[in-house]
Parts: C-alpha cells; sequence; structure tokens
C-alpha cells in the first residue's frame, strides 16, 4: 500500500511539475528593433541630414582656402 502511495506521489508530482513548466524565450531586441521600418526611415533621415552637413562643411572650408585675404579668411572663419 505504501509502495503504491508513493508511486502515485511521484506520478502526481512529475505530472504537476509538466504542467507547470515554464517557457523561456530570448529575443534579440537590436534585431528586431534595426529591422523595424520605423527605424529604417529615421535611418535613411539620418543619412541624408549628415550628408548635408559634410557637403555645408566641405563648402565652408573651401570658400576660406579659397580666400587670400587674411582679415576675410578669419571673418570666413567666424562665419561658419
Amino acid at each position: 500500500m505504501k509502495k503504491k502511495l508513493l508511486a502515485a506521489a511521484i506520478v502526481l508530482g512529475l505530472s504537476l511539475n509538466s504542467a507547470f513548466a515554464t517557457q523561456v524565450a530570448f529575443i534579440d531586441v537590436q534585431k528586431v528593433v534595426d529591422s523595424s521600418a520605423q527605424v529604417q526611415a529615421l535611418k535613411k533621415d539620418r543619412e541624408a541630414q549628415m550628408k548635408d552637413i559634410v557637403s555645408f562643411i566641405e563648402k565652408a572650408r573651401k570658400e576660406v582656402a579659397a580666400e587670400s585675404d587674411t582679415d576675410k579668411k578669419k571673418a570666413l572663419d567666424e562665419k561658419y
């Protein structure tokens, strides 16, 4: 009788353990964020802004370098 009771307790314990088993999932947040349409649009906007800034800086440097008068060069340098 004790063996049957022990066996029943073991079976019940194992079945309860599997019924309440915890499932764990791992999410690669960086991958999800990078593949987001909103993030892609923001990246394109940022790249366009960076191109504008780089072209502005290059233009300013060329203008300053092209000026031969030192006073005008300083004024252009301060302007940009």
